[in-house]
Parts: structure tokens; sequence; C-alpha cells
């Protein structure tokens, strides 16, 4: 390694992660089977264009091979395609060797004297450093480069000891004087030894399957909020709807958009997982539709904070305005940064993204509302005397109030966890916690536990049991 690069890595180490996504090159679709894109590579210069977390296989240590392994039991499996834009340099094909360019495809890995060392000047890092650094380089052949179809590379990979991200970098150690070159490429990435889950990187392993389930208990969730905006309709005797009470509208379209949301997220991941295609727009419907829903969530439990619906029958919404546009803008800027994240996802940091400087900033704002509604709920409950608010605050005031320290809760776990495990915990957690909640919240809404709660303009109506409930949904006569 070159004294330059010495010495300042210890000046750099917290900068890393942002000096490389500053100067890598980010491709069109990536974190998946098939990564295409295409990248413009100056002289001298390094471009990390995709990153993969591939699986490993202990049974590899002690075999004696030329690569450590078999090849039926390297766990994994790299194939490239790479062809240079005939439009600027097809003239320098069949010049003498020294003329043309020197271009490499280096592998580097997690291990720390490999990607994590040299990515803290990769903008000062040279040709030599990086192919220092790099587990393996592979010299680009010049004119297969430019021959239709490009140059075709199949690279094995094994690993002993744990699950590693791996960096792909195209690398020119072109003197100054040659001209930048413009280079397409085509991966193939795959963990051989995890059959029908094959095509996904270590830290998306399982993640489909909870997508599903989640998928299933948001639609139970649904059901239910369904079944008891009927039985609402059918105790008013409004054969209307969205004449219901407003709080019970905000709750069935907080159900609808989270299983719209985690369908999608579901939809996403098994296209992902079947042929490792990259559908992102499925994946930002699905951002919307959950983070919708828990907007919707957080706002109905900040106004029962308040005393609505539970010391007075109907909303003034006038006196929450403020209230329902710090939630709007704190949803879409949590929208924002996890799209900014699968971004980040493409590039070379493997942080959790509330664990970024944005990210953490969501997290402070998400522990104001944590504080706003304690004590909104706290106030409210000091001063209500009569026994139906005082049950609700004392029952499940304090289960609501926890649903705000999920995402710091989340964001401190993801702190502590493996990188190629991270994603996969911390996107059950959220769904659960998610789930868990906002059926809790359905429950407590429902006619027959409703009326020892919240005032919905219901005082006339009388507790009724299950089986009256069921039958009035049944006749839906509107008469009890």
């Amino acid at each position: 390694m070159s004294p330059r690069l010495q010495a300042a890595v210890p000046r750099r180490g917290a900068l890393g992660a942002l000096v490389a996504l500053e100067f890598g090159s980010l491709p069109q679709s990536a974190h998946g089977k098939w990564v295409r894109g295409h990248s413009i590579l100056n002289p001298g210069q390094a471009h990390v264009i995709a990153k993969f977390c591939f699986d490993y296989h202990a049974a590899c240590i002690g075999i004696h091979s030329n690569d450590g392994c078999p090849f039926a039991e390297r766990p994994g499996m790299m194939d490239f395609n790479v062809s240079v834009d005939a439009s600027g340099e097809s003239a320098n094909v069949g010049v003498p060797e020294m003329q043309q360019q020197e271009l490499y495809l280096a592998l580097l890995d997690d291990e720390y004297f490999s990607y994590p060392e040299v990515s803290q000047v990769w903008s000062e890092a040279s040709c030599r450093d990086v192919k220092t650094a790099a587990k393996k380089s592979i010299r680009l052949d010049w004119n297969q480069l430019h021959m239709e179809g490009g140059q075709y590379l199949n690279v094995p990979l094994v690993e002993k000891i744990r699950p590693r991200w791996w960096y792909i970098a195209l690398v020119s150690c072109s003197g100054q004087a040659a001209q930048a070159v413009e280079i397409s490429y085509s991966m193939h990435l795959m963990n051989r030894l995890r059959g029908w889950q094959g095509e996904l990187s270590m830290d998306l392993m399982g993640v489909c399957k909870t997508a599903l389930l989640l998928c299933a208990m948001f639609g139970l969730v649904l059901a239910t909020q369904l079944r008891s905006v009927r039985a609402w309709m059918a105790l008013s005797g409004q054969g209307q709807w969205l004449r219901i009470h407003p709080v019970l509208l905000l709750l069935t379209y907080s159900s609808c958009l989270a299983f719209l949301g985690n369908a999608c997220w579901s939809v996403y991941y098994w296209h992902y997982m079947r042929d490792g295609e990259i559908y992102e727009t499925w994946a930002n419907l699905a951002r919307l539709g959950v983070l919708s829903a828990k907007t919707i969530m957080q706002i109905i439990m900040l106004l029962l904070a308040q005393g609505q619906c539970i010391c007075s029958c109907d909303i003034a919404w006038s006196d929450h305005s403020q209230l329902i546009w710090g939630m709007a803008v704190f949803g879409l800027f949590s929208f924002g940064l996890e799209v900014w994240g699968n971004t980040e996802c493409w590039s070379t940091s493997t942080e959790f993204v509330y664990d970024t400087r944005p990210g953490c900033l969501l997290v402070a704002f998400d522990i104001f509302w944590l504080w706003a509604y304690a004590s909104r709920s706290y106030g409210t409950l000091c001063r209500e005397t009569r026994i139906k608010p005082r049950r609700f605050y004392m029952s499940y005031g304090l289960l609501f109030g926890a649903w705000f320290a999920v995402l710091p809760v989340v964001a401190a776990l993801a702190r502590v966890l493996a990188p190629w495990v991270r994603f996969g915990i911390t996107f059950a957690c959220s769904g659960l916690a998610h789930a868990v909640v906002l059926a809790i919240l359905v429950y407590t809404f429902k006619p027959d536990i409703a009326v020892d709660l919240y005032e919905l303009k219901m005082q006339e109506y009388k507790a009724i049991n299950a089986e009256e409930l069921n039958r009035l949904i049944q006749n839906d006569d509107g008469t009890l």
C-alpha cells in the first residue's frame, strides 16, 4: 500500500462510507441476482458498481484444491458480461497493446484489509492500492470488450467463516493520457447453496416469507375492521359508511393501506426471489402504503392522547391542524429517507438507513412524538374524573404510547446486529409491531368494546355481546 494511503487511513476512518458513496458509481439496478448498468471510467479511476452478501460453507475448510473448495461446494457464483461502448473507443481496436487501456475487474470483501481500508481514501487510492486490497483482480481483454457481446467471466466464490459482503469494482490503470471509457456491464450474482432463495443476497434470506406472513396478518386486521364498520353502520341506522365517525374512517384507511403496502412487499420479494429482477415500482408502492398507514395510525393515537373520542364525542379538526401537518411532514420525510436508503443499498454502505445522519434526525423526531403523546395523555388523565376516560388511559394508553418507541428501539437494535442479518430482523420486528398495535387499535373500536372506552356519538347505544352483534350484522336493519 502506498505511503499516502497509509497516512490517510487514521484521519478518515469515520468518513469512509461517505467518501465511497460520493465517488462510487451507482448502477441502474442492483443488490440482487441481476445488476446492469454502465459507468464512465477515467484514467486511474475506480468505481464500485455493486455489492452483494455471499454465503459461506464451513465444510470447505481443510479441502485441498486450487481455490480451497471443490467447484460443486462453492457457495457463491459471479457471472459477468462487460463491454465497451463503441461510440468513442471503437477506433482503438487493433492498435498496439501498449496503446490499449488497462482495465481490471476487482473483487473486494469486507475484511478490514480489503474494502474497508481502501474505501477510507477511495478518491485518492491508486490503481495499485485497489488491486492490492482486492481478493482477486482480473484484467479485462481490450479487444474482447469491443466485440459483440463483450467479455464473459465466470468467477466462483469461496467463504469459510461467515457471510461476507463483496464489492465489485471497475478499475482503470491506464495512463493519464488515455481517454475516458464508457463500460456497460451485466452481472449475475448467486448464493448457490441456498436453494430456492439462491437469487437473494444473504441479508434478504427469509424476507419473502416474512412479507407474506405480514400480508396475511394485515389481511385479518382489515377484515376485522370492515366487519366492525359494518356493525357501526347497522347500529347507527345509516347505510353509507362515509357517515360514520371520522376516526373509524381513518382506522379503515390505515388498515387498507397497511394491507396493500405489505401485499406490494410480497409481490416485490416474490419476483426478486424467483428471477432476481428488481421492480422498484412495487417497492416504492409498498413503502408509500406502509408509511401512510403508520402516519394515519399515529394521528389517531395523538388525537386519543388529547381526549378526542375519549372525553368528547367528536373531533375538532381545526384545533389539531398543526399536529396533522407535522405528522404528514414526518411521514413524507420517512418515505424520502427509505427511498434514498434503497439507493444506498446500490452503493457501498451496509448501514441501517435509520442509523445514518438523516435517519437519526427522524428518530429524534419520533422521540418528540413519544414525548407529545405521553405528556398529552397524562394531562388529559389528570383533568378527567370520569371512569370511562380513566379506564382507557390506564389500560390502553401506555400500550399505544409504546408504539412511538418502536422506531428508536429498532434503530438501536440495528446498530448491534451483524449486517448480513440486520435487514431481515428489523423488517420483521417493525412489521410485527405495526400489525400488533394496529390490531389492538381495531379491537378497541369494535362496537361491543368501544362503548366502554370511547365517546363516538353513540351514547344511546348499550353494550352488546358477540351473539347480538352477529345477529345485527346479518339482519343489517339498524335495530337492537
